[in-house]
């Protein structure tokens, strides 16, 4: 438009072709265009021509792009504007969406198209049918805003990104360099993307703008203004870039052209990819640079997957050349060639990583490709280890491992068939009822024994209760272990290798016996683990474990496992897994056996079917395959595992130590019992008898005296027998004593805390415990879970203003220092590091000291110290209300029963419903709240975040001790699910660990969840964020899934085991997200 004038002002400008940027306007005033006299539109040849205007001052400019309609004037003439996301939900709330119209102008169908017809009966969540437009848009104050064309979308790490943003940050940037309305940015892989440009034809040659205008500076300008890198770029000749007939973009042919390399010759001024040199240089179009096709030499191979449609973008494959990889110790090439999956075709090896430009996502991409391909590790801060990728190369080399060998036999099939579904509801309905049926048997042996041990003591009324309770305790957990261990030999018989479906009866079997042993794992499992009576009933279960086996975690499919001598097992081992839900056959379960030698430490997963040698460590984080064979002394890390070196072997546990813990364990039983009628003695008459709720009030409180008091003793047991131990890195053996000290005050803390942890875990009351422990920690730190901390190690600990997740770990030796930082889900620690304003990722191992200057921790003020502790109280008063009722309905039968036990029995189980359906009223309600605080979020930050961990502690509750976890596997959790708001697309088979965030959850059609805890927030100190999370495919055990989680884009319709799957606001490196 420059030295042209309109002579004429007097003219109306439509304007509909694409979306509208605002220079454009600013462009036509400079030429005398009246504001008031532009007409942006909205129109299709499905709509006979026009949708929508903006006239005058209707139109508006938001984020740089200008309203092309006005809803009002549209809805009087009958046409209907709405934007609703992929599952057909109507949102009107500035979020992005596909466009859909409807009116008398909508035309009915495609000539001769029947399969486009479909697009023209979509039905939204209002109810009526609507034409899907293929735009993305979104209404703002009754203003429709264009923003691109959904099957042009891009999606880096999970992110919508939007072409027109790229391209006129470019345009804008370089105005009398690069032609307006001719940039094509699109989707090359899934972290990175490609950018096609036209050069204005006055510009002449390259080199003459090569100071200005490079490929960096294109680069940086991008990565800083969109957060997205820049993997390829072709520069073109002007009138070059696809155009339709009425002058729009053909942005997928342009990506076409470009990701086949068939862009003509005359017509391409410069390719560059991730291997050219930063600068741009003209040369490279020579002829002598061209092969016999007239192609450049310098070009990006042809990608496995076809161009991108509407429901993702493409997969690369980053490990080409490698995949018959055998485990020998690879060449410097080798590594070369893994390494341009991400860094490019022919990368510079000592370009340093900042002249690289390499983003935080493709850093972590980078780790996660050497580690699957070539088994290794590499550090969080690689990029500041090694000023280059060739110092990295060596680094990789001489650190590869040899793959672990596979060895999976054929297994039987079991010839059942799967039951109807009515009769699989009825089953497990009434399986339900029976689990609380053992609970109430069990506590009903515990009172008899009680009543009939108490009138042969001639003591005191609190004495009696003393020895009662001394042995009520064990006769319920005696009980209770009995009646599993009948019921497996009834039920299961031996475990066997085998393959079957889902909902047959062997299936039904295997359900059966898997709840009723999570029922056990909470009331007594979580008593004895660790100790020598879990090995005394894993032997009555049918395991071959050798006694000297220190079994720290729960076992299933008993009949399966062969442990050695001298093992230390701290993690779970199962022998199933699920296999994937086809269209052709449902889903299925498969058996193997594991066997595991002497002298071995298992920390992480161990695949079924694998069989390990003596002296093995299979490390945190780390997963053995299915069927992996290993070796003996060997070291496992990695997920899937190698073989990194050397094993450390666990210390040997002595018959001494074994008769040292069932000593203590009896002693456990009487302080408690005596710490329980010392708060008798304090709450005794404090409450008055004529009071309806006085008798469960007295017990509730006394039961919360004594964790509390058994929380102080733990106190004094730490100083006692352990002190303040010294941090040190000595590899010595610890002595017996100092052994038996660590896990005596480890188990009475672990076992004492659970009651208080129920009332009040959000407390700041909880640090005040933890100092007194040892713990140096501020009241400006939180922690989800507090049994992260044992009193073992908490002298080795420094934590400050930080936050802290569940199932941690910290590494014995030296002091570990966390400021101003978060800490991610089963993130691990190792000994004498500083981990300072840093987040550390879910899953993530910290080797070495961090510090994050682009991370900035919230403050933590008093008045958000003191909102948290009204909150905690506020949760222990609806705790205790919510008890009213249940014990309501438990007087009604008991009132009614004239001593009948079988009444007494059914007033029990009635009143355990009734708790369970209030639990679930107040998890709807409290959902409700903090939904709405959380689209509030702007006005009141910290409340939000403080209510939503509220909501948070309520799913806990309800999933764990509201017995929820009885209802995983059965239709009746999809039900509850679809209650709490979960969006469930057809059929869902969920057997996992816990749900948190139901409202924001979505289940395609034949998911399955198999010991999986699935969420859709994530928590960077005291800053909540909520992103809608979609699961698909199987997610197999100890898989984690945050905020934003997209399962359907991932590669394989199989994840896991144990990993995370990040959303889009999950950055991976330098910290990460939790």
């Amino acid at each position: 438009a420059a030295n042209r004038t309109l002579v004429n002002t007097n003219v109306m400008a439509t304007i509909g072709g694409e979306p509208i940027a605002a220079m454009t306007l600013d462009h036509m005033e400079q030429v005398g265009f009246r504001r008031e006299s532009f007409v942006p539109s909205y129109g299709m040849a499905e709509a006979c021509l026009r949708v929508t205007l903006a006239v005058g001052n209707e139109v508006r400019i938001l984020d740089g792009t200008v309203s092309v309609g006005f809803l009002p004037r549209e809805s009087t003439h009958g046409r209907s504007i709405r934007v609703a996301d992929d599952r057909g939900q109507i949102i009107d709330d500035e979020r992005i969406g596909e466009v859909f119209i409807a009116g008398p102008d909508v035309t009915q169908r495609y000539w001769n198209k029947p399969d486009l017809d479909k697009r023209f009966r979509c039905k939204l969540s209002d109810g009526s049918e609507y034409f899907a437009t293929g735009d993305l848009g979104k209404i703002v104050d009754q203003r429709l805003y264009l923003v691109g064309r959904v099957k042009e979308l891009i999606i880096v790490n999970g992110r919508n990104v939007y072409p027109t943003d790229i391209e006129r940050i470019v345009e804008a940037e370089y105005p009398n360099i690069v032609r307006p309305g001719s940039t094509v940015a699109y989707q090359r892989s899934e972290s990175d993307i490609g950018l096609v440009l036209e050069i204005r034809a006055k510009v002449g040659p390259l080199e003459s703008v090569a100071d200005s205008f490079s490929i960096d500076a294109i680069r940086k300008l991008v990565l800083d203004a969109a957060g997205v890198g820049i993997s390829e770029i072709v520069v073109l000749k002007q009138g070059s870039v696809p155009k339709t007939t009425s002058g729009k973009l053909r942005r997928v042919e342009a990506r076409r052209l470009s990701l086949t390399d068939s862009w003509k010759r005359g017509d391409t001024s410069l390719r560059w990819c991730m291997s050219s040199d930063a600068n741009l240089h003209p040369s490279c179009c020579d002829e002598s640079l061209r092969d016999s096709q007239g192609r450049p030499v310098d070009v990006t191979p042809k990608p496995d997957t076809p161009i991108n449609d509407r429901k993702g973008a493409p997969t690369v494959r980053i490990s080409e050349g490698l995949t018959n990889f055998n485990g020998n110790q690879p060449s410097q090439d080798e590594v070369t060639k893994l390494l341009e999956g991400v860094l490019g075709k022919g990368f510079e090896r000592n370009k340093t990583w900042d002249a690289i430009a390499l983003s935080s996502v493709a850093r972590a991409e980078l780790s996660a490709i050497v580690e699957e391909s070539l088994l290794v590790r590499l550090p969080m801060n690689f990029v500041e280890a090694f000023r280059n990728p060739a110092e990295l190369i060596e680094y990789i080399v001489a650190q590869s491992g040899r793959a672990f060998p596979t060895e999976l036999t054929a297994i039987p099939e079991d010839p059942s068939r799967p039951l109807p579904k009515a009769a699989l509801m009825l089953i497990q309905g009434l399986s339900v009822c029976l689990f609380l049926l053992y609970v109430a048997v069990a506590a009903a042996a515990a009172v008899f024994v009680g009543r009939y041990v108490a009138p042969g003591l001639e003591h005191t009324a609190y004495f009696l209760g003393f020895e009662t309770l001394s042995v009520t305790i064990p006769t319920f957990m005696v009980s209770l272990s009995l009646m599993v261990i009948v019921t497996k030999w009834v039920v299961i018989g031996r475990y066997r290798s085998c393959l079957c479906q889902v909902y047959t009866t062997a299936y039904l079997r295997w359900w059966f016996m898997d709840r009723l042993l999570h029922l056990w794992e909470l009331w007594v499992g979580g008593l004895i683990v660790g100790s020598p009576f879990i090995w005394i009933f894993y032997q009555l279960l049918g395991t071959k474990i050798h006694p000297r086996t220190q079994i720290k975690a729960f076992i299933r499919e008993f009949d399966l496992v062969t442990i050695g001598a001298g093992c230390s097992m701290k993690f779970p081992i199962r022998c199933r897994r699920f296999g994937p839900w086809t269209e052709t056959s449902g889903p299925s379960l498969r058996f193997r056996p594991v066997k595991i030698g002497d002298a071995c430490l298992v920390e992480g997963v161990i695949g079924l079917g694998s069989k390990v040698g003596n002296g093995v460590h299979l490390e945190k984080l780390s997963v053995l395959a299915e069927g992996a064979r290993v070796g003996s002394n060997a070291r496992c890390v990695g997920n899937p595992a190698f073989n990194a070196g050397d094993a450390k072997m666990p210390n040997d546990m002595s018959y001494l130590l074994l008769c040292l813990q069932l000593l203590w364990l009896i002693a456990e039983v009487h302080i408690f019992s005596a710490l329980f009628v010392v708060s008798n003695l304090v709450w005794h008459g404090e409450l008055g008898s004529s009071w309806r709720y006085s008798t469960p009030t007295y017990y509730a409180i006394s039961l919360l005296s004594t964790s509390f008091l058994s929380l102080l003793v733990s106190a004094m047991l730490k100083w006692l027998m352990i002190g303040k131990r010294r941090p040190s890195g000595s590899i010595k053996p610890p002595s017996l004593w100092v052994t038996f000290s660590d896990w005596a005050c480890d188990y009475h803390f672990r076992t004492t805390r659970t009651v208080f942890h129920l009332v009040g875990c959000l407390s700041k009351v909880w640090n005040i415990i933890l100092m007194l422990h040892g713990l140096d920690i501020d009241f400006q730190s939180g922690m989800v879970d507090q049994g992260c901390f044992s009193p073992s190690m908490m002298n080795q600990v420094v934590a400050r203003r930080s936050l802290f997740a569940s199932w941690k770990t910290f590494r014995s030796g030296e002091k570990i220092e966390v400021v101003d930082s978060t800490i991610g889900l089963r993130a691990v620690l190792s000994a004498g590091i500083k981990v300072h304003r840093s987040v550390i990722r879910t899953f993530g191992e910290v080797q070495e000291s961090t510090y994050d200057d682009n991370f900035f921790p919230g403050v933590v003020t008093t008045s958000h110290i003191i909102v948290d502790e009204l909150r905690s109280l506020l949760f222990f008063a609806t705790f205790c209300i919510s008890f009213v009722p249940s014990f309501e309905a438990y007087l009604f039968v008991s009132s009614r029963s004239g001593g009948s036990h079988n009444l007494m029995m059914l007033g029990t189980l009635l009143a355990v419903v009734v708790f369970f359906l209030i639990r679930l009223a107040m998890a709807l309600l409290t959902q409700a709240m903090a939904v709405v605080l959380m689209k509030h979020k702007a006005s009141c930050p910290h409340l939000a975040s403080s209510w939503y961990q509220v909501l948070i502690h309520v799913y806990w509750f309800n999933v764990i001790w509201g017995h929820g976890f009885l209802l995983f596997g059965t239709p009746f959790f999809n039900v509850l699910a679809r209650i709490m708001g979960a969006s469930i697309e057809g059929e869902l088979l969920f057997n996992g660990r816990m749900m948190h965030d139901f409202h924001a959850l979505t289940f395609r059609e034949k998911t399955i969840i198999d010991e999986c805890q699935i969420s859709a927030h994530v928590q960077i100190g005291n800053d909540m964020t909520v992103e809608p999370s979609i699961h698909s495919g199987v997610l197999h055990e100890g898989c984690f899934t945050l905020a934003g989680s997209h399962c359907d884009r991932l590669q394989t319709t199989e994840y896991g085991p144990l990993r995370p799957i990040f959303g889009k606001d999950s950055v991976v490196l330098d910290g990460g997200t939790i």
